[in-house]
């Protein structure tokens, strides 16, 4: 054990110490990294300077009654997790003959209310409000597809947001109203949001079923469409490789860079520029077996 930590060692030292040496040091996923260096930055704020001496049974008793009154209980028994594992790591550095934590009597974090859900009238008046708000909206704004994310939470009911919002134009089957949930977004602090291709827990990968409501909406028929544009611009041969990679990568369809910048190009045309961009589009050759027909 390296001479960093003692007897009089603090708790946020050995927080300190135990993240590096053991959560940084191990094969765990980047985000539960994260999610234990916030929960030990947050005890380190509260109970930091403690002496780890000064932490026997009798004293983390009364720590832990005193979180258990202002955490809920996921906070809590988070922060308590963290705890434990650092006081483990202390014992088998033998700055503790034995985890404090073992032998305190049971805590109760406070009582929460029952869960609230939204009856039928409830989530059409929800729907019909969130409705209008999207056609309020500028053309180029994405309230469209916040609509239909919040269709398909609402559609497939039990999923966690970081479940609904990786979810790809494949994950989803509009014929039989399935979607496969196989994918979670991944926050990374001073990283970009990132699609994992594995959920929270091992073996909660499913399909599940949604609500034909979903189905009809009309998000639902322009994301159909959407996908439906994508597999013709991957069929189609010579310049539209560049589509056709984005189809294979991402399941969905997404311009090139070139392709973005002439189609924003010609949205911000204005009405005078619109019959040249037409005549040179008219100067092009038809394509082989295309009938044209003469103008009146």
């Amino acid at each position: 054990m390296p001479g960093e930590l003692s007897g009089a060692s603090t708790l946020g030292e050995l927080l300190d110490v135990w993240l590096r040496d053991i959560v940084e040091s191990r094969n765990i996923r980047p985000q539960t990294v994260s999610a234990y260096r916030t929960k030990a930055n947050r005890l380190k704020r509260e109970f930091g300077a403690l002496e780890i001496a000064e932490l026997p049974p009798r004293r983390m008793q009364i720590v832990m009654n005193d979180l258990a009154k202002c955490k809920t209980a996921s906070e809590f028994q988070a922060l308590k997790t963290v705890l434990k594992q650092a006081f483990r790591y202390a014992v088998r550095a033998e700055l503790l003959s034995a985890n404090p934590l073992d032998s305190l009597e049971p805590v109760r974090p406070a009582e929460q209310g029952p869960p609230v859900a939204l009856n039928v009238e409830q989530v059409q008046s929800f729907r019909r409000a969130f409705a209008e708000y999207v056609e309020e909206g500028v053309r180029d704004s994405n309230r469209r597809k916040a609509q239909l994310a919040v269709d398909i939470i609402l559609g497939l009911g039990g999923l966690r947001i970081s479940e609904a919002l990786p979810l790809r134009h494949r994950d989803v089957d509009f014929e039989n109203c399935t979607a496969s949930i196989n994918g979670t977004l991944v926050y990374l602090p001073h990283e970009p949001l990132q699609r994992q291709d594995k959920l929270k827990r091992d073996g909660q990968a499913r399909i599940v079923r949604w609500c034909r409501d979903v189905r009809a909406s009309g998000s639902t028929r322009a994301m159909r469409s959407e996908r439906a544009r994508a597999r013709a611009a991957a069929a189609a041969p010579g310049r539209n490789q560049g589509r056709r990679r984005a189809v294979d990568q991402s399941g969905g369809y997404q311009l090139p860079l070139r392709h973005r910048h002439e189609t924003c190009v010609r949205r911000r045309s204005s009405r005078h520029h619109r019959p040249q961009l037409k005549a040179a589009h008219a100067t092009h050759a038809p394509p082989v077996g295309s009938v044209t027909r003469p103008r009146a």
